[in-house]
């Protein structure tokens, strides 16, 4: 009976040893699957981001074409005036004053 025992212990030590090894494959899988996961959320929002200031951008460039927006833009940066126009600039309120 001691005899089928031993025969039988090397097959339990191999069994156990790829059983640990199964469950370590799997545990690293598992933490793979759960970073490209994340990966997969950042890439979605920087994408998103990335489709909102394209479409804010093409916007852009509509108005850009618009030589009334252009003339509205650039009287409003720098102060660029048509002849007969008056600009007046006013200090900025202070909130503490009001």
């Amino acid at each position: 009976m001691k005899k089928k025992q031993m025969q039988y212990k090397p097959l339990r030590v191999i069994a156990v040893l790829i059983a640990v090894y199964i469950v370590g494959s799997v545990a690293t899988e598992l933490f793979r699957t759960a970073r490209l996961y994340y990966s997969i959320n950042q890439a979605t929002t920087i994408n998103q981001q990335l489709q909102e200031d394209t479409a804010r951008l093409n916007n852009e460039v509509l108005r850009l074409q618009d030589e009334e927006y252009i003339q509205t833009f650039v009287s409003g940066t720098i102060f660029q005036t048509q002849e007969g126009t008056s600009i007046y600039i006013l200090p900025e309120r202070n909130n503490a004053q009001d």
